[in-house]
C-alpha cells in the first residue's frame, strides 16, 4: 500500500513537471509566433517617404544594352542592388552605390516576362516566354542559376510569397497554378470560378489574400489557406487585361487600370471591395500604377512621354515631367525615394529623386 501511495506521488510529480514543461514550450512558441507574425507584418508595412513629383532631378543615367521589360525590375534592398531582366533573356546586377552592372547572365532566348526577388533567400525568379528559372543571389552580388523548368503556356503574372515557400503563377490562358518555390514544382491550383489569364497579382498580408486581376475585367479575392474565392468585383470592362494594380501603403484602398485613361480603385472594408472613386485620364495609355505617401499622392505614367502625379483626396492632378524619350517603364524605390525610368532609343535607365 505504501509503494502503491509512493508511485502515486512519483506519477502525480512527474505530470506536473511535464505539464509545466508543455505551457512553458506552448507560451515560448506562441511568443515566438507573434514575433515573428509582427515582424512579417512589418515588412510590408513600411513607411512611405514622401515623394514630390514636382522637384524631380536626374541624379544619373546609365546605359544598357538591350530593352528592359516592365515587369522585369526589382530592387533589392540589401545588397542595394537593381536586378533587370531584358528583351533577349539576360538578367543584370545594377549596384545602385555604383550605377554599374555589376554580372549579367543570360537565361533564355527570349523576353524576360518577370522577376521576382525573394530577399531572406536571397534568390530571384524569373519567367520567360515557357519557363521558369530560379536564380541565386550570392554575397558578392553575382547571380548562378539553381535550376529552370519549362512552361507549355507564357506566364504574364507571377508572386512569390516567400514565407510560405509558395510561388504563383498565372499565363494568358491560365488560371492560378501553386508551385513549391524551391523545388520549382507544381502544388495544385486555386480555383477561380472559370476566370483565366492573369495580368497582376497582389499579395495582401492583413486578410492572407492573393488579388489578381483577370484579363476578362475581373478582380478576384483568394484565401491562400483555403486556395478559393473569398471576394471579387467586376471592373465593367470585359475586354481590358487588368495588368496594373497597387494597393496605398496602408493596404486599404486597390487601384487598378480598367480600360485606356481609366483607374478604378475600391476600399476594403470588413473583407470586401467597396468601389471608392474611378480617375479619368483621357488618351493615357497607362504603363504602371504607383501609390507613394499612404493615399495622398498617386504616381502612374503614359504612353505620351509624360509622368503625373494625382492627389487622390483632392482628386487633383499635376503634370510632374515631360519626357523627351520614349518611356518603356517606370518603377518607385521607396526607401530610396527614388525613380528608375526605361527608355529605348538608345536603351537608358534613368533615376531620378526628389528633393
Amino acid at each position: 500500500m505504501k509503494n502503491f501511495a509512493a508511485l502515486e506521488k512519483f506519477f502525480s510529480q512527474k505530470m506536473e513537471e511535464l505539464e509545466s514543461q508543455i505551457k512553458s514550450t506552448l507560451n515560448n512558441f506562441f511568443s515566438s509566433f507573434e514575433i515573428s507574425v509582427k515582424e512579417f507584418i512589418s515588412r510590408y508595412n513600411k513607411p512611405v517617404p514622401y515623394f514630390e513629383p514636382k522637384n524631380l532631378k536626374e541624379k544619373c543615367i546609365v546605359d544598357v544594352l538591350r530593352r528592359i521589360h516592365s515587369k522585369s525590375v526589382e530592387y533589392f534592398e540589401q545588397q542595394n542592388v537593381l536586378i533587370c531582366g531584358d528583351n533577349s533573356g539576360f538578367v543584370s546586377v545594377l549596384d545602385l552605390n555604383t550605377y554599374k552592372v555589376c554580372d549579367q547572365i543570360r537565361v533564355s532566348d527570349s523576353l524576360i516576362s518577370n522577376l521576382k526577388i525573394c530577399e531572406k533567400n536571397k534568390t530571384v525568379i524569373v519567367t520567360s516566354n515557357q519557363s521558369v528559372t530560379l536564380l541565386n543571389l550570392l554575397g558578392r552580388k553575382k547571380l548562378k542559376k539553381i535550376k529552370t523548368v519549362d512552361q507549355h503556356d507564357s506566364l504574364f503574372a507571377l508572386l512569390p510569397l516567400e514565407h510560405l515557400n509558395q510561388l504563383y503563377t498565372s499565363g494568358h490562358n491560365l488560371g492560378i497554378s501553386l508551385w513549391d518555390m524551391s523545388l520549382l514544382k507544381p502544388r495544385g491550383r486555386l480555383d477561380t470560378n472559370g476566370h483565366k489569364g492573369v495580368g497582376k497579382m497582389l499579395y495582401l498580408p492583413k486578410y492572407n489574400w492573393i488579388v489578381a486581376g483577370f484579363k476578362d475585367g475581373w478582380i478576384g479575392c483568394y484565401d491562400v489557406r483555403k486556395r478559393k474565392q473569398v471576394s471579387g468585383v467586376s471592373t465593367g470592362y470585359n475586354q481590358w487585361y487588368i495588368n496594373h494594380m497597387s494597393f496605398s501603403d496602408s493596404q486599404d484602398i486597390l487601384f487598378a487600370n480598367v480600360m485606356q485613361g481609366r483607374i478604378s480603385s475600391w476600399k476594403l472594408i470588413d473583407g470586401r471591395l467597396e468601389f471608392y472613386k474611378e480617375i479619368h485620364f483621357d488618351g493615357f495609355e497607362l504603363n504602371n500604377i504607383v501609390c507613394t505617401n499612404n493615399e495622398q499622392l498617386f504616381v502612374y505614367s503614359s504612353g505620351n512621354n509624360r509622368i503625373q502625379a494625382f492627389d487622390v483626396v483632392s482628386e487633383h492632378s499635376m503634370d510632374a515631367l515631360h519626357l523627351s524619350y520614349n518611356l518603356t517603364f517606370f518603377k518607385f524605390i521607396p526607401c530610396k525615394n527614388l525613380l528608375v525610368l526605361g527608355s529605348a532609343s538608345p536603351n537608358k535607365l534613368r533615376f531620378l529623386n526628389s528633393s
